[in-house]
């Protein structure tokens, strides 16, 4: 089983003294399943009515259809709690004991004029009312509740304009310039010091590969290289280095040794970036990885269009 330890930071914080959690992520990273794992702990643990936004009627259907119905069936402490009622258990609106879940399309309407404690936003880069900063607009909708409120919002990063935090005005990665800015930090196999997947970090681990080589070469032959003692990584590696990972924040510094120091920059966000370098979920690892980048980029610069290249790096690398 692929469990993805980094989602516990995320899932921690909903419960802590935030008001909002961001998530950068890449597609096929988890991070859905954060605001998912909340439904169910706030149904059978925690009771408080609900606001899930998506960014169209059609995605939100699907996403009712396919992952909450099956979850609420998985998972007995749910699926008792459940109204019996048809109005109850409609795809828009889940009635629970003590609680409701309302699931609605990002329009502007939907999101001027509801009320709940707590809100769940997926992909709020993709989200448009009306050319409104769609958190802005559902942050309003649980001020009446005060500290006791949180928003979660998760997405991966297309309204960035580029990897300079100054391009940072917009969606999930304005958020996260604005929150504790966490990233996550593994230790080497080799030589046990710790660094970081995230772009810009002090100590970067970065993904290497030959970029002139064939295709299945550099699926076959891609690392991820060590910026302390300079040893390739191989894919399988990962697994272990996320088991023993952990999130750093802003305002802390965590040394070769994994101890961390200071004291996390105050903000009302808890931030946490997820690059698909973490990733346990991806097809082919992160060789899978080099070389959709490469062949993107390949074709990228014979037609001029950057389409499917940007797709790559924003939504399955999670890089502005």
């Amino acid at each position: 089983m692929r469990k993805p330890p980094y989602l516990i930071g995320p899932m921690e914080s909903l419960t802590g003294p935030h008001l909002t959690t961001a998530i950068v992520g890449p597609a096929r990273s988890g991070k859905t399943t954060v605001g998912q794992n909340w439904l169910l702990q706030s149904v059978e643990t925690d009771p408080a009515d609900f606001l899930v936004y998506a960014q169209t009627d059609e995605v939100l259907k699907a996403y009712v259809k396919a992952e909450i119905e099956p979850m609420i069936s998985l998972h007995a402490g749910m699926a008792s709690r459940l109204g019996r009622k048809p109005k109850d258990r409609s795809i828009e609106f889940k009635r629970f004991a003590g609680m409701w879940v309302q699931f609605l399309s990002a329009t502007y309407n939907n999101l001027t004029n509801k009320s709940a404690p707590r809100i769940i936003i997926t992909e709020l880069d993709a989200c448009d009312p009306s050319g409104e900063d769609t958190y802005a607009l559902a942050d309003i909708r649980r001020q009446t509740f005060g500290r006791d409120s949180m928003v979660l919002a998760e997405s991966h990063p297309d309204a960035a304009a580029s990897l300079n935090p100054k391009g940072w005005d917009a969606g999930i990665m304005k958020l996260y310039r604005d929150s504790d800015r966490r990233t996550w930090w593994w230790p080497c196999p080799h030589c046990n010091a710790f660094s970081s997947p995230t772009p810009g970090a002090e100590r970067e681990m970065v993904l290497n590969y030959d970029e002139n080589a064939p295709l299945d070469e550099i699926e076959a032959h891609a690392v991820l290289i060590c910026p302390s003692c300079g040893g390739l990584i191989e894919d399988s590696w990962r697994r272990t280095m996320n088991r023993d990972g952990l999130w750093v924040a802003a305002g802390q510094r965590i040394g070769e040794d994994g101890a961390v120091s200071g004291t996390p920059v105050p903000s009302d966000i808890a931030g946490f970036w997820i690059t698909g370098l973490m990733s346990p979920f991806m097809i082919g690892g992160t060789g899978g990885l080099a070389r959709e980048i490469v062949r993107t980029k390949r074709d990228f610069e014979a037609t001029g269009d950057d389409a499917e290249h940007r797709a790559v790096i924003v939504k399955r690398l999670g890089v502005p």
